[in-house]
């Protein structure tokens, strides 16, 4: 939670994305702070502001009246995650990503005093044969990747790191899943929960990997505890108390949810950002600013797709 008693103005870009839900859920549920939801669609926000009844502190705005605000914070949630529509929109990712980064870091010029939390993503490491790590990262060069989504967020990191005195952090994000997540998406618990529901057998092939499943509410403490550290420029990894493996996935949810799956080792199953093993980070560089998380990545996927799963 945010300890200073000062209610803050808070922007949030891509207010209609899967994080941005969560933080608006959660800021508005737990702080006083002002929301400024900024979107392509306010029709789209207000719908879902609307079904979670919490429409108190909270203003729809529209990205080119952004000058008009006066931000404490602005939260970067601009992105396109689902693998299948990486796919199709290709290096409009890299375009789209620089706007609305431009638009924020034009803001942060002219008013120093606001921080920029951005999200970033994992993907940045490129090799996942083993767990990333700090050490990982200090290898990269902008010409590391073709992949459009890669190099969007390299990019953007390396921008924010020469911007050196300005407020910027960088939240590294691996693996998220609440129950705010849209089913129709490519993502492996999706499409689990998606098979689960239409009573249909899951298939996969026998390619194990591992993943870190971050809990809304440890997001939410990383976030409000990066608001307090104000006069920072740095990046963090995201993670769980523990990460876990998709054999494991599969055998729980079987437990829990009765889910039926089967192998087949003839299954290509795309992958736009590349194959990923061990797709997480033993970095602990987030405990230097308070974080401690609650919940394990079982935990996470258990407790929020009860919320998802027809009963």
């Amino acid at each position: 939670m945010v300890h200073t008693d000062k209610i803050k103005n808070i922007a949030i870009f891509g207010a209609t994305g899967h994080i941005a839900k969560n933080l608006i859920y959660e800021f508005s549920k737990h702080t006083k702070h002002k929301l400024f939801l900024f979107s392509r669609d306010k029709t789209k926000v207000k719908k879902f502001v609307a079904a979670m009844c919490i429409d108190k502190n909270i203003n729809y705005n529209d990205y080119e009246n952004i000058h008009l605000g006066s931000f404490d914070v602005i939260i970067n949630c601009v992105g396109i995650s689902n693998p299948l529509e990486i796919t199709k929109h290709g290096k409009e990712i890299l375009i789209l990503s620089e706007k609305y980064d431009e638009i924020i870091i034009e803001y942060i010029k002219k008013n120093t005093a606001c921080q920029y939390l951005n999200f970033s993503s994992g993907v940045i490491y490129g090799d996942f044969s083993q767990p990333v790590s700090d050490e990982s990262f200090s290898n990269i060069s902008l010409n590391d990747s073709s992949n459009a989504y890669t190099l969007a967020k390299i990019r953007s990191e390396t921008k924010h790191r020469l911007l050196s005195s300005f407020n910027i952090i960088d939240i590294r994000m691996f693996s998220f899943f609440s129950r705010f997540i849209d089913l129709n998406t490519s993502f492996f618990i999706s499409e689990i929960i998606t098979s689960i529901n239409n009573n249909k057998e899951f298939l996969t092939n026998t390619q194990n990997f591992f993943r870190d499943f971050i809990h809304p509410d440890d997001l939410f403490q990383l976030i409000c505890l990066c608001i307090e550290k104000p006069k920072s420029n740095f990046a963090l990894d995201a993670y769980s108390k523990s990460p876990i493996s998709k054999y494991d996935i599969l055998k729980e949810f079987n437990n829990h949810f009765n889910l039926k799956y089967f192998f087949n080792d003839d299954l290509k199953i795309k992958q736009p950002t590349g194959f990923k093993e061990k797709y997480y980070s033993v970095s602990r560089k987030a405990k230097n600013i308070g974080y401690l998380p609650t919940y394990s990545s079982l935990e996470t996927i258990l407790s929020e797709s009860q919320f998802l799963i027809i009963k």
